[in-house]
């Protein structure tokens, strides 16, 4: 007996680097290809520290949520232009 195989689509990790939007815009045109949905990763690695500095922290943590962010709207519109147009 076979059993279906089930398409979870393409994962993607974005960094904001240039190599990470080239495998985004490789991951819209296979998935454009495949009929499957693209997922954007981004990871924060949390700070860890043994000593108190919580005005560092706030800031850091401050900085790499804003990071996190540009770096997200940066992959949406590559994404964006490779498929030409919007996407959802």
């Amino acid at each position: 007996m076979t059993t279906p195989s089930i398409d979870y689509g393409i994962l993607v990790g974005i960094d904001g680097s240039p190599e990470s939007h080239a495998a985004l815009r490789w991951a819209a045109e296979e998935a454009a290809l495949r009929r499957c949905p693209v997922t954007l990763m981004h990871v924060v690695a949390p700070i860890v520290v043994t000593w108190p500095i919580d005005a560092v922290v706030t800031s850091f943590t401050e900085w790499q949520e804003q990071n996190a962010q540009l770096v997200i709207r940066r992959a949406e519109e590559t994404l964006c232009d490779a498929v030409d147009g919007p996407w959802t």
